[in-house]
């Protein structure tokens, strides 16, 4: 948030030149990086808290126009699976539904095996300072 108020005006002919979101994003990693070597974590933390409530109360003060489409006369699962019923008629869309399921199922695969042993979770290894060394 505070990249989009401040810095983003700050450096208007950098950000003309690049994309703003790529910018932005790049000057946020900066801040942090900058901000981590002179703050506690848990400070960053609470600022982080701090500018989640804000941005709450700042989506929470926006009204929202009234509805003008004629889409208030259709059934409410019409208007709620409109969405994902347009998104599986486009072919391209299906393709790429299709391959990140097979990404996400390789990724569950790989959490499962690592972390199931004879079908039970398996106990993590235990800390290196817990060893005792032999006499």
């Amino acid at each position: 948030m505070i990249a989009y108020v401040v810095i983003a005006p700050l450096f208007g002919a950098v950000a003309q030149k690049l994309p703003r979101r790529s910018l932005l994003d790049i000057l946020r990693a900066c801040v942090v990086a900058a901000l981590i070597t002179i703050m506690t974590f848990d400070v960053l933390f609470l600022m982080n808290g701090f500018a989640f409530v804000l941005s709450a109360a700042f989506v929470l003060s926006v009204t929202l126009p009234a509805r003008t489409d004629g889409s208030l006369g259709e059934p409410f699962w019409t208007r709620v699976t409109k969405g994902a019923r347009i998104y599986l008629k486009t072919p391209r869309l299906r393709g790429l539904l299709a391959l990140s399921m097979a990404v996400s199922s390789a990724g569950a695969m790989q959490i499962v095996n690592t972390n199931m042993k004879d079908g039970r979770p398996r106990t993590p290894p235990p800390h290196p300072q817990t060893f005792t060394q032999n006499p």
